[in-house]
């Protein structure tokens, strides 16, 4: 059996989305059109990047670490305070409170180039290092329409034709859009969090148990050190 919907993966298929709900085709390369369609796909990924997806934008690099250096630049896609997910230094991470080393980090931006850098304290590390960083990036902006899109694109498309609706003053058309967004927007950000086996086994077992008797269930309740076996 073949499923008749099309995953959204490129700039040129979110564009062929938006064409189905605003007629017409999709602008030439050339046209002004084309250029305000782009700019509203890139700002619904990056509105959708900035208000979460952490998981989809997690990924690693090695960071060079120079002794006495108070502090280390990080990677140019770095975007957001809280970003460091780990940093691992001779299988220790140094990002964890209590670490093994004594080391803390206090991420800051260089008030001078305006770039993301990390701050080693109490002390800078007295050794020269590399390390394993793991890290939330900013997804890059799609600039071609062969460009894949990092989040999904049947949302980014709604917040494009937001974007088109709001151009022509369609303001109902306008409201319907962002609530389609928003829509998706909530239901894909609940997928990422998807429950863990553990949970997953825990909410079977319950189930289970809510469909046994009611002297069943009445057996099993509040009898401490009983346990149940499905």
């Amino acid at each position: 059996m073949s499923s008749n919907r099309t995953v959204i993966q490129t700039v040129q298929q979110c564009m062929e989305m938006i064409q189905s709900f605003a007629g017409g085709s999709v602008p030439a390369v050339s046209d002004t059109d084309y250029a305000d369609w782009l700019r509203w796909i890139q700002l619904g990924q990056q509105d959708a990047a900035n208000r979460g997806f952490w998981r989809r934008l997690l990924t690693k690099t090695t960071l060079s670490i120079i002794a006495d250096a108070e502090t280390t630049n990080l990677p140019d896609n770095f975007y957001k305070v809280n970003g460091i997910r780990a940093l691992y230094i001779n299988d220790i991470d140094w990002s964890q409170p209590n670490n093994e080393d004594g080391m803390r980090l206090f991420v800051e931006m260089d008030p001078a180039t305006a770039i993301w850098r990390v701050r080693y304290l109490p002390d800078p590390p007295t050794s020269s290092s590399t390390g394993d960083l793991w890290y939330f990036f900013n997804p890059p902006k799609p600039t071609s329409g062969t460009d894949v899109l990092f989040l999904d694109g049947e949302m980014i498309g709604f917040y494009a034709l937001k974007e088109y609706f709001r151009k022509l003053k369609q303001v109902g058309s306008m409201d319907d859009a962002r609530l389609e967004y928003e829509n998706r927007f909530s239901e894909l950000l609940s997928l990422e969090m998807m429950p863990s086996m553990q949970e997953m086994l825990s909410m079977s077992s319950f189930n289970s148990f809510k469909n046994v008797s009611t002297s069943g269930r009445q057996f099993y309740t509040g009898r401490t050190g009983r346990m149940r076996r499905t």
